[in-house]
């Protein structure tokens, strides 16, 4: 096994997220995840489009990287968290973990599985604007993800060492809301 898969499996297990996204990220590194091309291949029921953009056959490569709703939706993550990533298909499975910091990598998990929640909806329920169910999908996984962190830092008395200035400025103001609509909470 290589020096950068042996990287990518390490971070993969060693990543502070729900096991759920983990396992996710795994199918679609293995192309474990059920397209509809898989399924007009195996004389399925589809017409193999994409339920993004109806438009191009629904792959891998295309739901994460070249579908115009994918995109818009990773070019708003990006401008946010003001990444400097190239939304490449080498990007999705083969360097995104090499990210900054822990907190980026999550970030990218949480959305290539939000990506695929939000895509099974679309299929499943016709949602007529993908977009704005991929952000509040995202949003929401994020601030779920955010707040248990705070309260693990609060709970273990560790909140002075809960540093930000590692974080982009994106993921501060993130933070910040999420301390603020826990304070307000309480």
């Amino acid at each position: 096994m290589s020096q950068a898969c042996k990287l990518f499996w390490s971070t993969l297990r060693k990543a502070k997220i729900e096991n759920k996204v983990k396992e996710f990220v795994w199918k679609l590194i293995h192309q474990g995840l059920v397209t509809e091309t898989m399924l007009v291949q195996w004389n399925l029921e589809s017409n193999g489009k994409c339920h993004f953009c109806t438009v191009e056959l629904e792959t891998l490569t295309h739901i994460f990287c070249r579908c115009v709703v994918a995109k818009r939706f990773w070019k708003w993550i990006f401008d946010i968290f003001h990444f400097n990533k190239d939304t490449t298909d080498n990007f999705f499975y083969v360097n995104f973990f090499t990210c900054a910091c822990k907190l980026e990598y999550a970030i990218v998990c949480f959305a290539m599985y939000t990506i695929w929640q939000v895509r099974n909806l679309v299929k499943i329920k016709n949602l007529r604007n993908p977009l704005v169910s991929l952000k509040l999908n995202f949003k929401y996984r994020l601030m779920s993800f955010l707040r248990d962190k705070y309260q693990w830092a609060r709970t273990t008395n560790t909140l002075d060492n809960f540093n930000l200035n590692y974080l982009s400025p994106g993921v501060i103001d993130i933070v910040n809301e999420t301390i603020q609509l826990d304070i307000s909470l309480t």
